[in-house]
């Protein structure tokens, strides 16, 4: 449901795709704002998200953040922040975690919901 909105076949996200996404960020749900995030740290598309997807999207994070952010990030800092984000997600210790796992972690951590709410746009 949300992967066509991730990426075209192609790998390239269109302008729609990106409208599509936004949209769904910030006027959608409480449930398509943790099925988007998931499915945007579920990278291999298998249903699972494993740390070397976290440490993927960390970097990523990190990069559209530049290096003109303080504290400065460098290496260490993407893999300090990945094992901190894949220890609180995979609080079973299987080495991965499922949508229901996410959905369950992200539900309970007022940090995380306090963070999706202040997506939502639809009273604009």
């Amino acid at each position: 449901m949300f992967g066509d909105v991730i990426s075209t076949n192609n790998g390239q996200i269109t302008f729609s795709d990106y409208v599509v996404a936004l949209s769904r960020l910030c006027r959608g749900t409480m449930q398509d704002k943790i099925q988007w995030i998931f499915t945007l740290y579920d990278i291999n598309k298998d249903g699972k998200i494993s740390y070397e997807e976290v440490l993927q999207i960390s970097i990523a994070i990190y990069a559209l953040l530049g290096f003109q952010v303080d504290p400065v990030h460098n290496g260490k800092t993407y893999e300090s922040h990945a094992k901190k984000v894949f220890k609180k997600l995979d609080s079973k210790q299987t080495g991965f975690v499922t949508f229901e796992q996410f959905k369950d972690v992200c539900l309970q951590d007022e940090t995380i919901l306090r963070s999706m709410e202040r997506l939502d746009a639809s009273n604009i």
